[in-house]
């Protein structure tokens, strides 16, 4: 099997995995408790918010894939942060070639990948909002993680379901971009996009590539700046994009890059090169970061935060895009017929897994299929009456 195949196997849906981890006690109960650098929710700390553990070992299987393995050496470091920060189940990284180049190999050997993220989905009572919504985008021809369910046992504790999410690492890319993961990936988070100001001052997170100068960021930032909605055109997926804007709205992903400017990878998808030129700029969003999508009591909205959210808004043949991607979606993806064969059956593996670990969380999980089968109405409302500029 090749290491998508593998990973493919990993995250299928119905695949429950489970990460057994041993530690020194006093280790985990520090990891636990750990504070982020900076503070909470501090998002203009640069840096590793936290710091990296040893795991003595980690057992992975899955009730499908894979069999049994154990590796020794293990890094762990804690993820969660602002709305996720939990000192009593927190968020994970594990990465099991952080101290034994060796484990390389036999983890994606065995699984496909060298690293795992566990998110602990506190944010999530439901625990199928984030795979749902990677599901939904790669249903809507967009940039997608695969995800599933994880449980993950500390010591011999069960610390209950965890969201077990694709790292944004080299096969990640492979998979989404034709095999290219020689391009540059940035993280946004609150508040950063492509303004050249934001550029300039060093706050955009450089993920992974070969050219952490960051000059096709430069080059984006100062086309939109000077020629606006023309200028993005040349250097971002323009498709894309609106496809992007458009799912955010109907799954009301207020937390997102066109509502909040947060949430949101960009991976300039071309062979990076140290001095590039507009031909070597074309970047693709990819979101994240979806445990808030599809919640009761916020109202769809089509958002004007971002940068290019508001050069679409603004002009009339980029609202008529919009609109249509809109349009479309509603009629296809979030169609009565498309909920019954694809979307409620999904939603239903998720809970077959849950149930039979001891969770239950019908009331919340009868929301998100209730906003669901709303989409549609919700995406004529928006159409209809295009909310003025805020």
């Amino acid at each position: 099997m090749s290491k998508q195949d593998l990973i493919n196997s990993l995250y299928d849906i119905e695949n429950l995995v489970t990460v057994s981890i041993t530690m020194p006690a006093q280790d985990w109960q520090n990891l636990m408790q750990a504070e982020p650098r900076g503070g909470r929710c501090n998002f203009g700390y640069i840096g590793d918010r936290f710091d990296w553990f040893k795991a003595t070992s980690v057992t992975i299987s899955g009730s499908k894939f894979p069999k049994s393995g154990t590796f020794a050496d293990v890094g762990i470091i804690k993820k969660s942060y602002c709305g996720s920060f939990s000192t009593t189940k927190p968020s994970l990284r594990l990465d099991f070639a952080r101290n034994i180049d060796a484990n390389e190999d036999a983890a994606e050997s065995l699984f496909g990948t060298k690293t795992l993220t566990l998110n602990n989905s506190v944010q999530d009572s439901s625990c199928v909002r984030q795979a749902l919504g990677y599901e939904l985008f790669r249903q809507a021809g967009l940039p997608y993680a695969r995800c599933n369910l994880a449980k993950v046992v500390v010591n011999g504790n069960n610390m209950g379901i965890y969201v077990n999410l694709e790292p944004y690492k080299k096969q990640f890319l492979k998979n989404l971009f034709m095999g290219n993961d020689k391009g540059n990936l940035y993280e946004l988070e609150v508040g950063e996009d492509l303004d050249p100001a934001i550029v300039a001052a060093g706050k955009i997170s450089f993920e992974s590539g070969v050219a952490p100068d960051q000059k096709d960021l430069v080059i984006a930032a100062s086309q939109i700046a000077t020629n606006g909605l023309v200028g993005a055109k040349r250097i971002v997926d323009y498709p894309s994009f609106i496809k992007l804007f458009a799912m955010e709205t109907l799954l009301k992903h207020w937390d997102g890059f066109t509502i909040n400017t947060n949430n949101t990878y960009i991976y300039n998808d071309v062979v990076a090169v140290a001095n590039p030129t507009m031909n070597n700029v074309k970047f693709k969003f990819i979101p994240c970061g979806l445990d808030q999508i599809l919640q009761e009591g916020r109202n769809f909205e089509i958002g004007g935060k971002a940068i290019m959210a508001r050069l679409i808004r603004n002009d009339t043949t980029g609202k008529a895009n919009l609109f249509a991607a809109i349009r479309s979606y509603a009629n296809t993806l979030f169609s009565k017929n498309n909920y019954e064969t694809t979307l409620k059956p999904f939603i239903s593996r998720m809970e077959t897994i849950l149930s039979s670990n001891g969770i239950m969380p019908t009331g919340e999980i009868s929301t998100v299929k209730k906003q669901l089968q709303l989409i549609r109405s919700g995406a004529y409302q928006l159409i209809g009456e295009f909310p003025p500029e805020p």
